[in-house]
């Protein structure tokens, strides 16, 4: 999502909200998202981008710099331990590290000690790690998981890239040999994304992105059809459309012009679009035009985008 924004004041934004999440995370004590949130960012091909992090005010931050702190490996999680140690109630642990602890349990001691008898030392250090592990399973928590996100959020991660990919796009946004941010030459040319993004293409498996997809039109129709009548008005859209930025306008996914949308407009609307999913989730959606004349409103039949050069318009292929 960082790399997917062009100019570093956007990237700076993207960084801006997960480090924001970061610190709702630590509220809610959910140290093992919190620690994948922190290794996300702390990327090479994230943490390399001087440029994009001279845009984060000094307050963000500090708080990124605490977040780090915090799930450092330094002295075996040492602030992490006590952090963690320090809280009550319900918590979700960093799962590699108490996971880390009985392996090292296990490597250090032997099953037997030399009078031939189980090692009780051993055993007793195994079991301090798993009852406290069991321990939390147990504890009881007032959280409720909201599906609909779920399913759209395990739409976009379907469309991933290599770390290649990722790399690269790090290294065209912000080359090795940039120029500082405060040097009077630095380039103001902006990125243009059709540029940094070619040849980077997902690789998304169509089984697992069809699944989500059909998920993703079952959890719509459940929250914004409203008169629970199978269809989406116009109005029932444009609550739609506020949360669902990728979008296209209400007249593309109404592909009979009937004014509604059914459920299977809305899947074949998602199964067409994917590629452009692709270009508006993520960079990696590239365009091949040919000169058309149209003489009405045309749509793009591969992504469903609206097609337009004042008079002259262009076919996507």
């Amino acid at each position: 999502m960082v790399l997917s924004k062009p100019s570093p004041q956007q990237r700076a934004e993207v960084i801006t909200k997960f480090i924001n999440v970061a610190k709702k995370l630590l509220q809610l004590k959910n140290f093992n998202t919190l620690m994948a949130v922190v290794g996300g960012l702390s990327h090479s091909s994230i943490s390399r981008l001087k440029e994009t992090h001279s845009h984060l005010s000094s307050e963000v931050t500090k708080n990124w710099n605490e977040m780090t702190e915090l799930v450092s490996s330094n002295g075996n999680y040492c602030n992490y331990r006590k952090a963690f140690a320090d809280c009550a109630g319900f918590k979700i642990p960093i799962l590699g590290v108490h996971l880390k602890d009985l392996i090292a349990v296990h490597v250090i001691f032997p099953d037997w000690t030399e009078e031939n008898k189980v090692n009780i030392v051993k055993m007793h250090q195994l079991s301090v790690t798993l009852s406290e592990l069991v321990s939390l399973q147990n504890a009881s928590h007032h959280l409720e998981p909201n599906m609909d996100l779920i399913n759209l959020l395990t739409l976009s991660l379907d469309l991933y890239h290599t770390e290649d990919d990722i790399y690269k796009l790090s290294l065209v946004l912000e080359p090795r040999n940039s120029k500082s941010p405060t040097s009077p030459t630095t380039p103001t040319k902006p990125v243009v994304p059709l540029e940094w993004a070619s040849g980077v293409m997902p690789k998304p498996d169509p089984t697992v992105i069809n699944k989500h997809i059909r998920k993703l039109v079952e959890s719509v129709f459940r929250n914004y059809d409203y008169d629970h009548d199978g269809y989406i008005s116009q109005e029932d859209f444009e609550s739609i459309a506020a949360n669902f930025p990728f979008l296209d306008s209400f007249c593309v996914l109404d592909k009979d012009q009937d004014g509604l949308i059914s459920k299977d407009e809305m899947m074949a609307y998602f199964l067409r679009a994917k590629s452009q999913l692709h270009c508006k989730m993520g960079p990696g959606f590239i365009h091949n035009f040919q000169e058309m004349t149209y003489l009405k409103p045309t749509f793009c039949e591969h992504c469903a985008g609206f097609v337009s050069r004042s008079s002259l318009l262009f076919s996507c292929l």
